[in-house]
């Protein structure tokens, strides 16, 4: 895949995940696309947030919404388009800039290596989680859980 420089990113069907830089870096995230890899100056919760603008919300109104009807106080899933199909969930604290935002309808396969997960994507593309097997996995149940609530509506 090729890596370039997209100021301008927009969360589509695409994305895959977003993945928060060291802040004294230029670029604020590292963007995995099935269209390639991409770096932006942005941080991923601004990148969320302009996404979920984009569809005529904000992302801290979503993630309250979210949170209140399911009764998840941290680490909230976020669903950015339901008729798109575009949710993802934190691998930590949203807050914290090392963040990863997993996009699951992309993922391939998953399995530990170094007591972190390891993401294998549809595209070849692999990235290591900054987060334990556990939370992974009660994060992709929260993920489910809300699929599963919003679609049965």
């Amino acid at each position: 895949m090729r890596s370039s420089n997209w100021g301008d990113y927009v969360v589509s069907g695409t994305t895959m995940a977003l993945i928060g830089e060291d802040p004294c870096s230029e670029y604020k995230t590292k963007i995995y696309d099935t269209k390639g890899i991409f770096y932006s100056k942005k941080t991923p919760l601004e990148i969320l947030d302009e996404a979920c603008m984009k569809r005529f919300f904000t992302y801290s109104c979503q993630i309250k919404v979210v949170g209140k009807q399911l009764g998840y106080s941290r680490k909230t899933p976020l669903i950015i388009c339901k008729d798109e199909m575009i949710y993802t969930f934190p691998t930590c604290a949203p807050t914290r800039q090392d963040c990863t935002w997993i996009f699951p309808k992309h993922i391939w396969q998953s399995s530990v290596k170094d007591k972190k997960v390891h993401i294998r994507f549809f595209n070849g593309e692999e990235i290591n989680s900054n987060c334990s097997l556990a939370v992974f996995k009660k994060q992709q149940y929260r993920l489910s859980h809300c699929f599963h609530s919003i679609h049965n509506r």
